[in-house]
């Protein structure tokens, strides 16, 4: 993510090297930090791991929130190389603190070391997780990324856009923390179900 955002900041001054850059190495990056964190997130918490996702997810909202409100006066203010420059820095020096302070995950007597083989991606149960993940992050990214495109097709001007994203965040907030709670008391799975059918309705 630091290396994406720092190349676009230094050399991204036309599309293709904003599409290298910011798209696919900032993109691999990020795939690699949220795809990860997430999932061993529980292997630290004996109990309440539920709430502690939600915690995390809610954390996560609330920095949306801060975003989108001040990069917008930072692009303004600063351009978008400074812009791009300051975050950069900030995401190098937030992930490497994490990443040297971070306790060890709990021992287990026995860890799987099972890698998963091509032919398991075929099996009816994996295809349709993986299609139920792929529906899940069509409607979730899809509205909070082009939220301010779509708020200035509505005719929202100035700083609109900023602050309706910076609200939809602040709303993902509490059902964040919810779906944690629910989680340790209905079960991973029976509420990944249930959150499933509720990106499905809205969307």
């Amino acid at each position: 993510m630091s290396t994406g955002l720092a190349l676009t900041a230094g050399f991204g001054n036309n599309l293709g090297r904003l599409i290298c850059f910011q798209g696919l190495v900032y993109g691999v990056g990020a795939g690699i930090v949220m795809s990860t964190l997430t999932p061993i997130l529980p292997e630290y918490y004996t109990r309440r791991s539920g709430v502690a996702q939600g915690a995390a997810a809610a954390a996560a909202g609330l920095g949306g929130a801060v975003y989108s409100l001040s990069i917008r006066h930072m692009l303004y203010s600063l351009g978008p190389r400074k812009t791009l420059g300051i975050l950069a820095s900030t995401h190098f020096a937030i992930n490497t603190t994490l990443s040297v302070i971070a306790k060890r995950p709990r021992k287990f007597e026995k860890r799987s070391i099972y890698v998963a083989k091509f032919a398991n991606f075929r099996e009816p149960k994996v295809s349709l997780m993986m299609l139920i993940n792929f529906i899940s992050s069509l409607a979730v990214m899809i509205p909070m990324c082009f939220g301010p495109e779509i708020s200035n097709t509505m005719g929202f001007q100035g700083s609109a856009p900023s602050m309706i994203l910076a609200g939809m965040s602040v709303l993902g907030v509490p059902s964040r923390l919810l779906v944690g709670v629910l989680a340790d008391k209905m079960g991973h799975l029976n509420t990944f179900i249930a959150g499933t059918m509720a990106y499905t309705l809205s969307a």
